[in-house]
């Protein structure tokens, strides 16, 4: 006979995390992890095989054209190599795997979380926000308007003792 404990401790074959979305936080981790290794070659590849002006002085014309050719040929059989422009990348939340695209109101960029997140963690209580104004900078115009500027703080962080969320 079952047990109702075994029932609630098994999960679907293949997973091994708790959470569902985890293996598509990692995977966009991931890609960026490998854009950091192969950056390098890719791009000494492809200012060698771009250049037009003689490598060295020993080196121009027709034996530099041949060079080129075999750089790029190289750089093709590079099975793969990273080459995948940023903003391409999936920008997804570590909370709830949620998309956002960097630069617009979808992302909020210090918490590094998506905007949806951060409104849920501030409605549930997780985060404290408080809208602080602050004057600007200088005596430039442009950096001396100030304005409303939103800070905030893990609640857990503020006080280990508090027991009401907020």
């Amino acid at each position: 006979m079952l047990s109702c404990k075994g029932v609630l401790l098994m999960r679907h074959i293949g997973q091994d995390v708790p959470r569902r979305h985890t293996h598509f936080v990692l995977e966009s981790r991931l890609m960026y992890e490998k854009s950091f290794r192969d950056e390098w070659l890719r791009s000494l590849c492809q200012g060698l095989a771009n250049v037009d002006e003689p490598l060295a002085k020993s080196l121009s014309g027709l034996p530099q054209q041949m060079l080129q050719r075999k750089v790029t040929c190289f750089s093709y059989n590079q099975f793969g190599l990273f080459k995948v422009p940023y903003y391409r990348l999936a920008n997804v939340d570590r909370y709830y795997a949620v998309q956002g695209a960097l630069g617009t109101r979808e992302w909020v960029p210090y918490a590094n979380v998506s905007s949806w997140t951060m409104n849920k963690m501030v409605r549930s209580g997780n985060i404290l926000v408080h809208r602080v104004h602050y004057k600007g900078w200088g005596t430039d115009n442009a950096l001396n308007q100030g304005g409303w500027e939103h800070r905030w703080n893990k609640v857990m962080q503020r006080n280990a003792l508090q027991y009401n969320r907020i």
